[in-house]
C-alpha cells in the first residue's frame, strides 16, 4: 500500500494545497485582467474635450461654454475646447455631437434649439431627442423683446399700434428652431388673437442670436426675443431698448422692465436654458463626473457676478430631471404652437 496514500494527515494536505494554488492562479487572473483593463481605459479625463456649440460665437447658450470651460479645464486636468458649428438651425452640430462616440470627449451645448423647440417644429430629424444622454442643466436666462433703439414705440402696446397702421414696415429677426422664434410666435399668436393682420409683416433668417440682434441695432429688422446678457451691451450702447419681459413676475436681470403678463399679454411667457447632453450610452460614471462639475461651477459663489452681469440665473438640474424638464417643454412647445 502505498504510505502516503494511507496517511490521514497526508490526505488532508492535499486539498489544501491544491486550493492554495488555485486561489493563487485566480488572483493572478484577476490582477492580469485588471492591468490589461487599465492599459485599455485609461482615467477619465486623458485628453482635451470638446463642448459643440451649434450655432455662431455670441449667443447665450454658446456664453455659458465658455464661461465655464477655464473651471471645467482646471478640475478636469485637460483643455476644454468650444467648437462652433452653426448650420442647418443647429441640427449639423447637434447631430455631430449626438453620434459621437460616447466617451465624455465629446459633448453637447443643448438648449430649446437642438431639443425640446427642435423636436416639436422640424420633421424627420436624423437623431430620436429622447435617445441622448441627458447630462445637467445648467443656467436658465429670463426672455426679453428688444427693439431698434428708435422705434416709435416703447411697450407693446403701442408696438401693437404700430403693426395695425404700418405692418409692411414691421420685421422679424428670427434664428430658425430656437426658443427667441418661440417667444416671437407666441407674441404673434397673442397678436392674432386680439384681431392684427401680421399678413404683411416680414421675416428675417440669421444664422444664430448674435447675428441677429447686431441687425436689430443696425435697424434692419425691428424685434428680436433675447437674453440679457446678449442684449445689454446694445441697450447700454444706445442701439436697442427693451419693450417687455416674458415672464408673470418682474426679475432683477431686467430691473424696471415690464412683464409681457402686465402689459395684458399672459400667453407669452419664455425663458431660455444651456443644459449639457452627449451621444446615447455614456458612461454612468462620466455623467457622475459631469453632474458635479456643473453643480459646482454654476452654484460657485464666486460665479455669481459673472452670472449676473449676462442675466443667468443658476439652475442646476442632475440628469434625470433635466430629461423630464426638457420632454414637458418639447409637450408643451407642441401644444402650443399646434406642431
Amino acid at each position: 500500500m502505498d504510505r502516503d496514500a494511507s496517511n490521514p494527515s497526508t490526505r488532508r494536505a492535499r486539498p489544501q494545497t491544491t486550493v492554495t494554488i488555485s486561489f493563487l492562479l485566480l488572483l493572478t487572473i484577476i490582477f492580469s485582467g485588471s492591468t490589461e483593463s487599465l492599459a485599455k481605459d485609461p482615467p477619465y479625463a486623458s485628453k482635451p474635450i470638446n463642448i459643440i456649440v451649434p450655432w455662431a460665437p455670441g449667443s447665450a447658450v454658446d456664453l455659458v461654454p465658455r464661461m465655464m470651460s477655464t473651471q471645467l479645464s482646471k478640475r478636469l486636468g485637460v483643455p476644454v475646447n468650444i467648437v462652433n458649428k452653426p448650420a442647418a438651425s443647429g441640427v449639423s452640430g447637434t447631430l455631430d455631437a449626438v453620434t459621437a462616440a460616447p466617451d465624455g470627449y465629446t459633448l453637447l451645448a443643448d438648449c430649446p434649439g437642438t431639443s425640446s423647440v427642435a423636436q416639436a417644429w422640424m420633421k424627420n430629424l436624423p437623431y430620436k431627442m429622447e435617445e441622448r444622454t441627458f447630462i445637467g442643466l445648467a443656467v436658465v436666462f429670463p426672455s426679453s423683446l428688444v427693439v431698434r433703439a428708435n422705434a416709435p414705440y416703447n411697450n407693446l402696446a403701442e408696438m401693437e399700434k404700430y403693426i395695425r397702421t404700418e405692418p409692411a414696415n414691421f420685421r422679424w429677426a428670427v434664428v430658425g428652431t430656437t426658443q427667441s422664434d418661440f417667444g416671437l410666435y407666441l407674441l404673434r399668436a397673442a397678436l392674432r388673437k386680439k384681431g392684427v393682420d401680421l399678413s404683411k409683416t416680414k421675416s428675417v433668417s440669421f444664422q444664430a442670436g448674435g447675428p441677429a440682434l447686431i441687425a436689430v441695432a443696425g435697424g434692419h429688422v425691428d424685434i428680436k426675443c433675447s437674453s440679457q446678457g446678449q442684449a445689454q451691451p446694445y441697450v447700454t450702447a444706445g442701439k436697442v431698448k427693451y419693450i417687455a419681459v416674458l415672464r408673470k413676475e418682474r426679475t432683477n436681470v431686467f430691473p424696471g422692465i415690464a412683464t409681457t403678463v402686465e402689459q395684458g399679454f399672459p400667453t407669452v411667457l419664455s425663458d431660455f436654458w444651456v443644459g449639457y447632453s452627449a451621444a446615447p450610452g455614456l458612461p454612468a460614471p462620466i455623467v457622475q463626473t459631469w453632474e458635479k462639475l456643473i453643480k459646482e461651477i454654476v452654484e460657485d459663489p464666486a460665479m455669481a457676478a459673472e452670472w449676473e452681469k449676462v442675466g443667468g440665473i443658476p439652475s442646476f438640474l442632475p440628469k434625470e430631471p433635466f430629461r423630464k424638464f426638457v420632454m414637458d417643454e418639447t409637450n408643451e412647445v407642441i401644444a402650443v404652437t399646434g406642431q
